[in-house]
């Protein structure tokens, strides 16, 4: 089944299906963001201050092949378009290197696990590129109906959020079921099970999604041209500096989720059911982002309420307890998640409508590039959240597998709480300054519109 372009209105299982996309990448990234961490400290062995250094350096690896790999999906052309085939070729290497990253091997020396660590480490990030990047670019070309774009960011975001709360619910009894008592092998099986599932979601992307918008007459652009272009574009700059912060906030906090229950709350198993409870409520919020955004009109205002939502409900964690109040820390929970769900939809809804913004601006439209930049900012704000995170922790002495001081389980109990909370309710304060709503944008189309009927030479 693939896309249909008539008024640009993509069918529900069209829709479903390119969700299925993020479904699988969580399978492979999410994976990977959540639980590589604490499976490299705690089942592998390698000291906390070199995972902090890997963080770091893995991220400017990622700002040399994130724009290169935009660059290059832009300028492909092949008759099942410009991004599909990026997303099931690279799907292959990508879950080889997965497979090989959580392949522990605790008996080396510790320079031996610290080069296989950063060899395969680097080769996923440049792998995992090759696949989501041509994916999120997909979403402007499969339609230009801002109402179905926002359908569309729902739809993906639901399915990712679902997928994502799986896996916390799962991953830790499935480590414990698959390895019996060997986690070393149930990361490793857990590892393969997920990859087979990312290659098929994969597939299942390329076999039914249909690029509609036809790419630019002119489409090899110098990079300071699109370089020129990207900052005039002040809607995708501010798309731009809410993915850094999202990051930070969201994917620093995830990587502590393992940490905050076993080292601070006692019990590693309490991940699962703080997952579980906090299902339903995210998928409300993902769902209920294309209502808001029809009585508000602004996609970027509506993301901005769910920041501050979720920041709020995160902070006011701090002072409770899954063991000493639990009540109230389950409903805290459940609150955040849903307004994580609203803020989710929202922060991908506003990409897709900042490219035509930039080529009306600029005459430039480059899909793959802006979603390059979107990506390399979420993975900065990744970066940034545990790789300071881990640094901080190493500083304060932290060791694995053993009962922790006061002040680093202080530490990473604020990690989980107070400081992803500060940052979410000051990505929703940048929110509010994203201009295009629903008017804004048609009126953008039309004078498109009328540059392309007109053969207007600015327009490239």
């Amino acid at each position: 089944m693939e896309n249909e372009s008539n008024n640009g209105k993509v069918p529900l299982i069209s829709k479903i299906a390119y969700g299925f996309g993020d479904v699988g990448c969580n399978f492979s990234w999410m994976f990977v963001s959540n639980f590589l961490m604490i499976f490299y400290t705690d089942v592998f062995g390698i000291p906390m201050a070199a995972v902090s250094l890997l963080m770091l350096i893995a991220r400017a690896w990622d700002a040399i092949n994130d724009p290169i790999i935009g660059g290059l999906s832009d300028r492909t052309r092949t008759r099942w378009g410009r991004y599909r085939p990026w997303v099931l070729l690279m799907s292959f290497p990508t879950a080889i290197i997965t497979v090989l990253t959580f392949w522990a091997h605790p008996d080396w020396s510790n320079t031996s696990k610290i080069v296989y660590m950063y060899v395969t480490y680097a080769l996923l990030v440049f792998c995992y590129t090759g696949v989501n990047i041509p994916y999120s670019a997909m979403t402007s070309v499969l339609t230009q109906n801002t109402d179905e774009r926002a359908k569309l960011s729902t739809m993906r975001i639901t399915l990712a959020n679902i997928s994502i709360a799986g896996i916390g619910i799962i991953v830790i009894p499935m480590v414990s079921a698959l390895g019996k008592g060997d986690a070393a092998m149930g990361y490793r099986l857990t590892a393969v099970i997920f990859v087979l599932i990312f290659m098929c979601c994969s597939a299942v992307v390329f076999a039914t999604q249909k690029e509609v918008v036809p790419p630019p007459v002119k489409h090899k652009y110098p990079l300071r041209v699109q370089f020129k272009s990207m900052l005039a574009n002040r809607p995708f700059l501010i798309a731009f500096c809410g993915q850094l912060l999202w990051g930070f906030f969201i994917h620093g906090r995830g990587s502590m989720y393992t940490y905050y229950f076993k080292y601070v709350q006692g019990d590693a198993g309490l991940m699962s059911l703080y997952n579980l409870v906090g299902l339903v409520p995210l998928v409300a919020g993902c769902y209920l982002f294309k209502a808001w955004y029809n009585v508000d009109g602004n996609k970027g205002r509506v993301t901005a309420y769910g920041c501050i939502g979720a920041g709020i409900a995160m902070i006011l964690m701090r002072f409770t307890s899954p063991i000493g109040s639990p009540v109230l820390f389950y409903a805290l929970c459940a609150i955040s998640k849903f307004f994580e769900g609203v803020l989710a939809s929202g922060i991908y809804g506003v990409i897709p409508d900042t490219v035509e913004y930039g080529q009306l601006k600029t005459g430039v439209r480059n899909d793959g590039f802006l979603s390059a930049f979107i990506s390399l900012g979420n993975k900065f704000g990744i970066a940034l959240g545990s790789a300071g995170v881990a640094a901080i922790l190493a500083v304060l002495g932290f060791q694995a597998n053993v009962t922790q001081t006061p002040l680093v389980s202080g530490t990473i109990n604020n990690f989980f709480t107070v400081i992803p909370g500060i940052l979410s309710v000051l990505c929703g304060i940048v929110f509010l300054f994203y201009k295009i709503d629903r008017k804004t944008f048609n009126d953008i189309l039309s004078k498109l519109n009328d540059k392309v009927q007109s053969n207007d030479p600015d327009l490239v």
